[in-house]
């Protein structure tokens, strides 16, 4: 280690000029980001510092490498650096290499604490959104690598020219691969990755010089959302349209429902009020039965002209027993009834009317019976007569077809039993 630098070997001395060299260009980067951050006296001479040690000790020792440490004409600082045993050169190195990580550390928390132009630079680097300042013929004077990419994507190269850039991206002049979904002054584009951006672009002052700012905006997010929107829009439309067409056959439907209702009602009063005149033809009644026999067709003439009053619904079996005591028929019911106003007596009253046409006309009966039971939420009503049982199986014609179609409209069931009397027999479901 007491060997001097000019007795080493080649190798030696080029090794040692190498690492000097290292700490030469160490020092210099350090000098040279201090000056761009524009550092205090201080920070500045001390990472000058250990570039100049630096450069003259290698400028002596490349100098005694060429020349000889004997020549004459040698530089001033030659001849003692190579007197310089090993030890001591690599102690001076080593106090270089230090003096030069003390200059970066005190460099690097300065611009920690400290706004700088770099530090703004790199901060608009960082900013999600692209950034372009401009000023005339389109030169810019600041670029993010945000915009800088986004130009890459869009036009092929980097942004070189502002003025050429807005008009490539407001035309849809774009790259293939890139989808224009909106152009002119606020364009949008689609980037080959996907993702959606806005561009907009505004003049601003700036000491006195007119720059032209361009801002691009991420706006993948929300254009999914304006398309999610615009989606759920067109389901809504169509859904309103099926609305729509089901409010008419809705209406459709009531109509067509009151009016059977109508025809249903009209059938049972003047099958009451036939039924009430065949009997009274065929008994020879007296005037009282001949008064009621009367006012019964009256009633009826007068609602087929719109004068009379319908028959309420809410009377319930009660109007039934009457109007079956009008033809010599008497009713009885056993288990409780339904709500005189709920569409289950409404189908009842109905099978009731079918049943007692048919035991005057068909069986030639004079007692109907009709037994009720519950369970699970159903009704089960079973109609029967004391009339003459069936020949055969019971076709079904107008009355009692119509019923069926109500029967299960409503979610019921409907079966006829012939034998061994005529039944009639109704699953009704009773609302909670």
């Amino acid at each position: 280690m007491s060997t001097a630098f000019h007795a080493l070997s080649g190798n030696a001395q080029g090794a040692l000029c190498t690492l000097t060299l290292l700490l030469l260009c160490v020092g210099l980067c350090a000098a040279v980001k201090a000056a761009l951050c524009r550092a205090p006296g201080t920070i500045a001479r001390l990472c000058a510092l250990p570039s100049v040690l630096c450069f003259a000790l290698l400028c002596a020792l490349l100098d005694g490498m060429h020349q000889g440490f004997d020549a004459p004409d040698l530089l001033p600082l030659t001849g003692p650096a190579g007197r310089l045993p090993l030890g001591g050169l690599l102690l001076l190195l080593a106090l270089t290499a230090a003096a030069c990580a003390l200059s970066l550390l005190r460099l690097r928390a300065w611009r920690r604490a400290h706004i700088s132009a770099a530090s703004v630079k790199e901060g608009i680097d960082q900013l999600p959104a692209g950034l372009c300042f401009y000023v005339r013929d389109g030169l810019p004077r600041l670029v993010n690598v945000r915009m800088n990419a986004l130009s890459g994507a869009l036009t092929g190269g980097p942004l070189l020219n502002g003025e050429d850039f807005w008009r490539r991206v407001a035309s849809g002049d774009v790259e293939a691969g890139c989808q224009v979904l909106a152009s002119g002054d606020a364009p949008i584009l689609r980037t080959p990755d996907g993702r959606v951006w806005s561009f907009a672009r505004s003049a601003i002052d700036v000491g006195g010089e007119r720059a032209v700012q361009i801002v691009a905006s991420d706006v993948t997010q929300e254009q999914a959302m304006n398309h999610q929107l615009h989606e759920e829009n067109l389901r809504l439309a169509r859904m309103n349209r099926r609305l729509r067409r089901y409010g008419a056959q809705i209406r459709e439907l009531t109509r067509e429902k009151e009016t059977l209702a109508a025809r249903v009602r009209i059938h049972d009063d003047f099958g009451q009020a036939l039924l009430a005149a065949r009997r009274l033809g065929a008994q020879h009644g007296d005037a009282r039965q001949r008064a009621q026999v009367l006012a019964l067709w009256r009633t009826n003439l007068a609602l087929l002209e719109g004068t009379g009053t319908e028959r309420p619904e809410t009377a319930g079996l009660s109007a039934l027993i009457g109007a079956a005591q009008a033809v010599g028929v008497a009713v009885t019911v056993e288990g409780a009834q339904p709500a005189p106003d709920s569409p289950c007596m409404a189908l009842l009253l109905h099978a009731a009317h079918e049943c007692l046409t048919n035991t005057v006309r068909h069986a030639g009966g004079s007692a109907l019976h009709i037994r009720l039971t519950r369970a699970g939420g159903r009704l089960t009503a079973v109609l029967t007569n004391d009339g003459r049982a069936p020949d055969g199986p019971v076709r079904e014609g107008g009355g009692l077809s119509a019923l069926r179609r109500q029967v299960e409209a409503a979610g019921g069931g409907m079966r006829i039993e012939s034998a061994p009397r005529f039944s009639l027999i109704l699953e009704l479901v009773e609302e909670a």
